[in-house]
């Protein structure tokens, strides 16, 4: 009994598991002529550094682990994509944290290359923007420079006005600089869900953004809020929680958005036209999945229709994990169940690839606190058999 307590008082002493500090933040990123890697932030604890570590999605070892400076605080919560700006063939990341400057923590965004990790630059925000780095993104090439931009979003508080703004500062990928910023003042709530891309007008490429209760629509080129959907009525009280394309689906050149709503800890779906950026009447054979969700993805074709499908993951749950729908009828194609040793699970950001010469894989966030803290990561399974393959993370 003695020797036990000794043992779990030198692990506590310790610190937590890495395992432990993950947060959620990972992303998805393109290699040359490779399976694309899944990028993971873990955060410092108590003198140990926060890591970025590259993941094998075949095999599950690490590319590369990168440790941040000491200063770094909340160190890797949000990780995204950014394209490939030093053109060596792999996607570049960003890392969303805080340095540590006397009693202050300002936010700054890392950026890092994804073939080793190494530290590529640093972004700073503006005065008036307090949380830097709530959701990071690859844009299109907006300059004509033959360059990719990427999208780094803050929430913004203004001295002149009450309330809480949304700003997306826009960078060059060639040279990093800050091209501008899009800011909107219809927000109602935090950053949610990943920015989609989507086609607009010639050469006036939009991206679509959920902030709370409300959907924003920008214009990347002119770098303006060009819609703004806010929920009301039924939905009023609802948050939205994920957001995907799901195609033209009627013809007109513009692809319609389904949002994923928590509505009072209830599932709703609700699906905005493309074009109008107003409230379409979903199908009649919508399926809900249990409960809400916390995050949509884009999967394909599932169901050989045409019609691209998604996968959402789900909030918490210790039935289904990973539930699949028709993006044409919002039929339920197919449910993964939480692992066993992983219930109740707190879900996050997902993700659905299939890369070449593999099978299609879903991957799933546990965020889960207390009991099973050090099995947080990322959950790697085959979709047509639905067994689980990798385990990112957890070690």
């Amino acid at each position: 009994m003695i020797l036990a307590c000794l043992a779990l008082l030198c692990a506590t002493a310790s610190g937590p598991t890495l395992a432990q500090r993950f947060q959620g933040g990972f992303t998805l990123a393109a290699a040359k002529d490779k399976p694309p890697r899944a990028v993971l932030g873990f955060r410092e604890f108590h003198g140990e550094p926060g890591h970025l570590i590259s993941y094998s999605l075949e095999s599950g070892g690490a590319f590369f682990d990168w440790l941040a400076p000491l200063d770094r605080v909340n160190y890797g919560r949000r990780v995204g994509a950014i394209g490939d700006l030093d053109g060596d063939g792999f996607e570049d990341v960003a890392v969303g944290c805080s340095v540590q400057r006397a009693s202050n923590e300002s936010p700054i965004v890392e950026l890092h290359s994804g073939r080793n990790g190494d530290l590529l630059g640093l972004l700073e925000p503006e005065l008036d923007e307090t949380a830097f780095g709530e959701c990071i993104a690859a844009l299109p090439d907006l300059d004509g420079d033959g360059k990719p931009e990427f999208l780094v979003g803050a929430n913004m508080h203004s001295p002149l006005k009450k309330g809480s703004f949304a700003a997306y500062a826009i960078y060059s990928g060639a040279t990093r600089a800050r091209l501008g910023r899009i800011v909107s003042e219809s927000t109602s709530g935090l950053m949610q869900g990943a920015i989609l891309l989507l086609p607009g007008p010639a050469d006036h490429p939009w991206a679509a953004h959920a902030t709370g209760g409300s959907v924003l629509r920008m214009d990347l080129r002119s770098m303006v809020v060009e819609q703004s959907f806010v929920l009301d009525g039924e939905f009023a009280s609802g948050q939205v929680s994920g957001l995907c394309s799901l195609g033209d689906q009627d013809g007109d050149g513009h692809e319609e958005v389904l949002l994923a709503l928590n509505l009072n800890g209830q599932h709703r779906w609700l699906e905005l036209d493309g074009k109008s950026w107003t409230q379409r009447k979903l199908p009649a054979s919508a399926e809900a999945p249990a409960g809400p969700l916390a995050w949509l993805a884009r999967a394909g074709d599932l169901d050989g229709d045409g019609t691209p499908d998604f996968v959402g993951e789900r909030t918490y749950t210790d039935g289904d994990l990973l539930c699949a729908f028709s993006g044409k009828s919002l039929a339920c194609l197919r449910k993964l169940p939480v692992p066993a040793d992983l219930k109740p699970l707190t879900g996050g950001p997902c993700g659905f690839v299939h890369p070449a010469g593999m099978p299609a894989l879903a991957l799933a966030t546990c965020c889960s606190t207390l009991t099973l803290a050090g099995k947080r990561g990322v959950y790697v399974f085959d979709w047509e058999k639905g067994a689980l393959l990798q385990a990112l993370g957890p070690r």
